[in-house]
């Protein structure tokens, strides 16, 4: 989520309300709450690296890179 988190509730609610009128199901509501940041995320497992990522957009984003699978991967 980009915006300030007031203005990015307000988008997410207008986003569930327009997708509601046009008939989304559980389905496509769940995808509209993945994509637009709102989705819990799980905390890092103890024996992972997590590094700061950045998206297309300029996004900041968390990469966890877990050790069990990195082994071996080289």
């Amino acid at each position: 989520m980009d915006a300030a988190p007031g203005t990015a509730h307000r988008l997410l609610m207008q986003e569930i309300a327009s997708a509601l009128r046009s008939g989304a199901g559980g389905a496509e509501l769940a995808d509209l709450v993945v994509r637009t940041g709102w989705q819990t995320r799980p905390a890092a497992a103890s024996d992972s690296i997590v590094l700061q990522g950045v998206l297309g957009s300029g996004r900041l984003v968390p990469v966890e890179i877990r050790r069990a699978a990195s082994r071996g991967s080289a």
